[in-house]
């Protein structure tokens, strides 16, 4: 997901149960760079 969609939504403690209960791994991205900025398991 784009860095702003993380930002936006994923750091709200209701998107953090969710990846804490289902395990979601996450792959955060600079689009404009086109750069890998965080790899979370």
């Amino acid at each position: 997901m784009a860095v702003i969609t993380y930002k936006a939504f994923f750091k709200r403690e209701f998107a953090q149960i969710l990846l804490e209960t289902y395990q979601i791994k996450q792959i955060i991205y600079a689009p404009i760079e086109e750069v890998i900025v965080q790899l979370i398991k």
